[in-house]
């Protein structure tokens, strides 16, 4: 009997993309399927779309209050009665005819707790990218321990009962870098990860409305105290793990932090709010954020250890761009 693929896509005022999206789904070769659309708490008429979707009877839609793409992904997979669950972007697409090939890897090694895919962006759709090594198969913490960090959700296909049987959810709540943690938890407890090379995803970077890329000062305020939680959750799970997994831990982890603090540069946060934030992660043991063995990271991890030094580029930037 084939495996079942279900799919889940997070709702929210997804209008213009929603149809393209579960089109390219519904029209895959590769029939053993169902989509769980949750609306969360959409205002433009992406309720309506989704409704008019689920006549298709592969399709079934939850509709809830707003509270979060990770809160829409749980419940999203809580109802999940397929072998495998693909979490997608609901202004995402994936790749034609890629789901059958998919499949075929998956059966042909047996049991596999997560596939990785290839995916490009509809920026340079002709660049393929890899969040991962070439390595085939391979054990999860062997998987963190070569990533580069890029920690996503949609380019993976994760085995239902593995998730289920290990409790693994999203942070409720958050929407940002919230497939971060997940997937640290995942590839900690899974035991067998393998790289498929098949091209499946089409990521949207072109979406101005996407919440991860809006710049309001609301939305930037949300999308760092996500960052906070994240981390502060990271680094409490570390420390429960053995010495072996803590290493691996530690260098994701000071490339993240390093990130965040690029962002409250680069997106010009208060200084005051970034002296709170340096008052958190100092607290908890995030700060001094410890050296990685990349260059330009560690360059600016530097300046971010000599904190009235990066405040004061925080204040010139802010000042001058």
């Amino acid at each position: 009997m084939s495996l079942k693929v279900s799919f889940i896509i997070p709702v929210y005022n997804a209008s213009k993309f929603l149809r393209k999206s579960v089109g390219s789904i519904l029209d895959q070769d590769y029939d053993n399927i169902e989509l769980i659309l949750v609306n969360d708490g959409s205002k433009d008429g992406s309720a309506i779309i989704c409704d008019k979707l689920a006549l298709n009877p592969k399709v079934r839609v939850i509709h809830q209050d707003n509270r979060g793409a990770s809160t829409a992904r749980n419940v999203g997979l809580s109802l999940a009665q397929g072998d495998y669950v693909w979490f997608v972007d609901a202004d995402d697409c994936l790749i034609p005819n890629c789901l059958s090939k998919i499949v075929h890897c998956i059966e042909e090694y047996n049991t596999i707790d997560v596939a990785n895919l290839d995916y490009v962006t509809s920026m340079q759709p002709e660049k393929t990218l890899k969040s991962y090594t070439g390595i085939n198969l391979m054990k999860g913490c062997e998987y963190l321990d070569n990533t580069d960090g890029r920690l996503y959700i949609w380019n993976r296909i994760y085995r239902t009962n593995f998730l289920k049987d290990n409790g693994l959810l999203f942070l409720d709540g958050t929407k940002n870098i919230e497939d971060f943690l997940f997937n640290i938890q995942v590839f900690l407890l899974a035991d067998k990860i393998v790289n498929t090379g098949i091209l499946g995803y089409i990521y949207n970077n072109e979406n101005e409305n996407s919440t991860s890329r809006s710049r309001e000062k609301s939305n930037l305020l949300k999308l760092s105290e996500d960052s906070i939680a994240i981390h502060l959750k990271i680094k409490e799970l570390q420390s429960c793990l053995p010495f072996v997994k803590q290493k691996i831990i530690n260098k994701i982890l000071s490339k993240s932090c390093a990130g965040f603090f690029y962002s409250l540069l680069v997106y010009k946060y208060d200084i005051e709010y970034i002296k709170k934030v340096f008052h958190i992660y100092k607290t908890n043991g995030l700060y001094p954020i410890k050296s990685i063995h990349e260059l330009k990271a560690n360059a600016f991890i530097h300046i971010v250890n000599m904190k009235y030094l990066y405040l004061v580029v925080c204040w010139l930037h802010k000042k001058l761009c």
